[in-house]
């Protein structure tokens, strides 16, 4: 009763936990859904030392007697939304243990669920349908080049039956998926946007095609907010719409996914003048909206088992975005579901899970950690090869990205 007397429910986050003693005493509380669970899983991790490397292997400490000191700690995640893309962080059970959240395959709700998001990306096409509606009306849809698209390529955006048709699409999507935090309304996976007088004008006027689409995004947020205030909508800021506009802000309920695509991959963002502009667009969308999440890339989508020494990235980029105040993390990794893993797969996946939820930790000592428990008699030559390759990419003129060839990468060299 002193223990839960001092707890008032309602303030915790939906992640959120306390962990307090007194005397004999234990109490573990927190918010709903995962609050309480998160806290389970940090004082069996924090407290008792057990970890769950892999999904199939763990470290379980045996002792007939536990000890520890006094605790009085309240925690929650430093990123709302954490996902890492690799087949063993989509084990449920890995998932709950390493405290993710992930949207493509959540757990399910009696364990907690995940972050729901609805559908998952690229979604024109899905709004409105060229099956459907290309046919009889041609200018629903892009123009390139001077001719209206229907495949490969994107909406034309400034069009009324377009925003109308999307956005009852969207309040369809809300109807059927009740407990959605986030519907997508974003670009397809292509370039192909829309060139005609009225969006070109919008786009030329905000410097940036994220011009014409934000206008449009933000109209269905307008209408969604009016209705369904807890549901925010996501776009991307990708590719050709990756530099934010002079002009438009986003709406308060809607978020920002930057994608980080196709940056050198060997060195920090901080510390690679390859990723300055990259730097100078995350602060420009900064200056207008608090709703950012990274969409970044950790593998060579060419080649999944070739050796990707960009562990520099992973293990100061986490920290980087939680500096710059981003609220989520997809980290799309060498997810390879029917062939197994990529290189370090399993490690990646666990250091990065880690790092998500705090990533102030000490990303080497996690790194280490990992290698001298899961390999073993083996880390010294695992460590002595993670090494090799990074000593072989410090140099600022190396540079690799995630489409390269193996003959791309000059750190490849017959010595190594």
């Amino acid at each position: 009763k002193t223990l839960i007397q001092d707890i008032d429910a309602s303030s915790f986050g939906l992640e959120e936990y306390i962990i307090k003693t007194s005397d004999m005493n234990i109490l573990i509380a927190g918010g709903n859904p995962r609050g309480t669970l998160y806290g389970v899983m940090a004082f069996l991790s924090d407290e008792l030392g057990c970890r769950w490397y892999t999904p199939d292997f763990k470290k379980i400490p045996k002792t007939k007697e536990i000890f520890f000191s006094s605790i009085n700690k309240r925690d929650k995640p430093v990123f709302e939304y954490r996902e890492a893309w690799y087949n063993e962080a989509y084990d449920t059970d890995w998932a709950i243990r390493n405290r993710l959240n992930p949207s493509i395959s959540s757990p399910p709700d009696s364990l907690g669920g995940g972050y729901k998001i609805y559908p998952w990306a690229h979604t024109f096409y899905s709004l409105v349908s060229p099956d459907k509606y290309f046919k009889k009306h041609p200018e629903y849809f892009a123009m390139v080049d001077g001719k209206r698209k229907g495949h490969e390529a994107q909406l034309c955006l400034t069009n009324p039956e377009v925003l109308k048709i999307a956005t009852k699409t969207v309040f369809y999507w809300i109807k059927e998926h009740p407990d959605v935090r986030l519907i997508t309304v974003d670009q397809n996976d292509y370039h192909g946007f829309c060139e005609c007088e009225k969006c070109k004008a919008i786009d030329d006027a905000e410097g940036s095609h994220s011009g014409s689409l934000l206008q449009f995004v933000n109209s269905i947020a307008d209408t969604l907010l009016q209705t369904n205030p807890e549901i925010k909508i996501q776009t991307l800021a990708y590719q050709y719409s990756e530099i934010p506009p002079k002009n438009i802000k986003p709406r308060s309920n809607v978020v920002i996914r930057f994608c980080h695509m196709d940056y050198c991959a060997a060195h920090s963002i901080e510390g690679c003048d390859n990723h300055k502009v990259y730097r100078e667009r995350l602060q420009a969308w900064n200056e207008i909206t608090d709703h950012i999440t990274i969409w970044d890339y950790y593998t060579d989508f060419k080649h999944y088992l070739i050796p990707y020494p960009n562990f520099e990235t992973i293990k100061n980029d986490v920290r980087y975005y939680a500096d710059q105040g981003c609220i989520g993390l997809f980290a799309q990794g060498n997810n390879v579901p029917n062939n197994g893993g990529g290189e370090f797969s399993a490690l990646r996946a666990w250091v990065l899970a880690q790092l998500m939820w705090n990533p102030y930790q000490n990303s080497q000592a996690l790194i280490d950690e990992f290698i001298e428990n899961v390999y073993g008699n083996a880390s010294p030559y695992i460590k002595t090869y993670i090494n090799l390759m990074h000593e072989k990419v410090k140099p600022e003129s190396t540079y690799f990205s995630l489409f390269d060839e193996p003959n791309d990468l000059s750190y490849l060299t017959p010595e190594i």
